[in-house]
């Protein structure tokens, strides 16, 4: 083996062509393996950005459902815009049945006992979460009284199509009084915006 590098290195000349066959060969077989490294890298985060892309789909499709579902729903939350027109709403009803309005109020949502904090201490922060859930829910609540009175049988017809259009509003307490011939209601409702 020593023979042969000595003997090539003395006649380079003869073995230039054998030199530039292995040369290349070397490069192309050190650009081969470099090559496969990307390609099998490529390949790897191709599968991720599919797996992701997967994802998303997965995630849209089951968004669309839960939206035509929500669109399809017969009370759904409304917009603030739609707060005036739903209460326009509810006072012609009120119209519809010879019912006569008394008072109407927008009241804010009762504050829980529990929300004023000690001064000096230190609310954890399972309180302080808790707090910030129960003010961030408290945006999409709008709380109304109405008072208003007339015969019976009108009363109990406003109170049981008691709805506008397709708005979610649930009724939070009631209170009757009687007056001779006329029922005097007092209502709390509470509608529900986006």
């Amino acid at each position: 083996m020593k023979k042969f590098f000595t003997h090539y290195l003395i006649n380079f000349k003869n073995y230039l062509h054998v030199s530039l066959s292995i040369g290349i060969a070397v490069l192309m077989l050190i650009l081969m393996i470099f090559s496969s490294q990307y390609l099998i890298s490529s390949y790897m985060s191709s599968k991720d950005t599919e797996a992701r892309v997967e994802s998303m789909k997965a995630f849209l499709a089951d968004w669309q459902k839960k939206v035509e579902r929500l669109d399809s729903s017969e009370l759904r939350a409304v917009s603030p815009n739609d707060l005036d027109s739903i209460q326009a709403s509810l006072i012609y009803n009120l119209q519809l049945n010879n019912l006569k309005l008394t008072a109407f109020r927008s009241v804010s949502p009762a504050k829980s006992a529990g929300a004023a904090a000690v001064s000096g201490e230190v609310a954890d922060k399972d309180q302080q979460q808790k707090k910030k859930k129960k003010k961030k829910e408290a945006e999409f609540r709008h709380d109304y009284e109405i008072e208003f009175e007339g015969n019976y049988a009108s009363v109990m017809k406003y109170i049981s199509e008691f709805k506008a259009r397709n708005a979610l509003i649930n009724i939070q307490g009631i209170e009757f009084k009687s007056k001779k011939d006329v029922l005097s209601v007092r209502m709390k409702y509470r509608a529900y915006t986006i």
